[in-house]
């Protein structure tokens, strides 16, 4: 059985989840990993290209505009990172006809076309294992 979840109620764990594996983000307060840069150009605690940023600003209306400039404000990253796994996870339930897994959630972030068509690399399946792990400690800790 899969268990599905709900971005809406779940939206702080799973970014949470995503930047401590990104980055290793451990609060939500500026810090280090925010101003990390990856080797592609990565931006933000959570490791976003910038042409996925600038892509997702331009799906959004100007009035929720972020400039990739706020990168390293946590809050502003949240916000773009929230937009881009929701804009994800509505496209995998297009795709699949059901919500993402927690497994899921991570595939969609790192290497969403492997989500989309169910052929997900080793890399992938071990990063998106701890991703799941981290995920059910904070939804514990959170109880």
């Amino acid at each position: 059985m899969t268990l599905t979840l709900s971005l809406q109620a779940d939206s702080g764990i799973i970014l949470a989840s995503l930047s401590a594996i990104e980055t290793g983000a451990k609060t939500k307060s500026q810090e280090k990993a925010d101003f990390k840069v990856g080797a592609a150009g990565e931006i933000s605690r959570y490791q976003i290209l910038p042409s996925v940023w600038r892509d997702h600003n331009y799906s959004a209306s100007r009035i929720s505009w972020i400039p990739e400039t706020n990168a390293t404000n946590p809050d502003s990253s949240f916000l773009m990172a929230e937009r881009i796994i929701s804009s994800r996870a509505t496209r995998f339930k297009q795709v699949k006809g059901r919500d993402p897994s927690p497994f899921e959630i991570y595939v969609l972030w790192h290497r969403p076309q492997e989500a989309y068509s169910g052929r997900i690399k080793a890399r992938t399946k071990e990063r998106a294992g701890r991703f799941e792990n981290l995920y059910y400690a904070l939804m514990a800790e959170k109880k």
